[in-house]
């Protein structure tokens, strides 16, 4: 019969605690909508073309947590009020996404749409 050595023992302790403490902090959102980014829609593309377009902001979030990937659907969450603060505090009522988010960052159009 094998024993398994004390160090070893500790070691996977070690790593079952780390994952423990960090696995939930992937799915968690960090993010706030502002009071103006509450007043701020989502739309796409062909939703906007009466409105002004006020230009583009670039959104970036935590899409790791150490070396544990977050939640696909919370990273595009938090991209996404990231955009609706900055687009409210650029005076923009509206706000498409662009490109794929990538790495937690993606850019989005701003419009004044007036609605």
């Amino acid at each position: 019969m094998s024993r398994v050595h004390p160090k070893s023992v500790h070691r996977l302790r070690l790593v079952a605690l780390a994952a423990a403490l960090v696995l939930p902090l992937a799915g968690c959102t960090w993010v706030s909508l502002s009071e103006g980014g509450e007043q701020v829609r989502v739309a796409r593309a062909d939703d906007v073309s009466g409105c002004e377009r006020l230009g583009r902001t670039r959104s970036t979030t935590t899409h790791k947590v150490g070396f544990i990937p977050r939640s696909h659907d919370k990273v595009q969450e938090e991209l996404e009020s990231l955009a609706r603060n900055e687009t409210a505090s650029m005076g923009g009522d509206t706000v498409v996404p662009g490109d794929q988010s990538e790495d937690g960052s993606r850019t989005f159009v701003v419009y004044r749409c007036g609605r």
